[in-house]
């Protein structure tokens, strides 16, 4: 569903971006970089999108992630650094959380990562370290490159 309004200014679009805006976005962010290939394959299987424009150009945008039922996953909140400190990263997680409680049953896991320093965000919208409950782990993308080349070597 693409749904858009206009906000001082701002286009809020619900749908997603292009994989090379999703790719330049989270580049410009700092975020952890992403071929466009494996943005396009991810970008089509989210269960909600958000982004924010500004005369065309994508500023902002957030996503949820997973299987809608049991678990979810808030990723890649992004704000171009010129349009940072104005309250859209807020605005887009705001519009992400209302998405959650209204579509995503109540027993639903819901997690993030973050990096350390926008951890005390996520705390004040009542999110807890993992560690505190459960142990977080994960596979680092590295790890299955080295794997996938060692079986083709095989």
């Amino acid at each position: 569903m693409v749904f858009s309004m206009n906000i001082q200014g701002i286009d809020v679009i619900y749908a997603p971006p292009t994989a090379e805006e999703f790719v330049a976005l989270r580049a410009a962010a700092g975020m952890r970089e992403r071929k466009v290939a494996s943005a396009e394959k991810g970008i089509s299987n989210s269960l909600f999108w958000i982004t924010l424009r500004s005369n065309g150009k994508l500023i902002g945008m957030g996503r949820v992630v997973g299987d809608g039922g049991t678990v979810v996953q808030i990723t890649d909140i992004a704000v171009d650094p010129e349009e940072q400190g104005k309250g859209y990263g807020t605005f887009i997680f705001d519009r992400i959380q209302q998405y959650i409680l209204a579509e995503i049953p109540d027993d639903a896991f819901v997690c993030l990562f973050a990096e350390t320093k926008i951890a005390p965000f996520y705390r004040a919208k009542g999110f807890e370290f993992s560690q505190e409950k459960w142990p977080g782990m994960y596979w680092p993308c590295l790890d299955r490159i080295k794997i996938n080349a060692q079986k083709i070597k095989e």
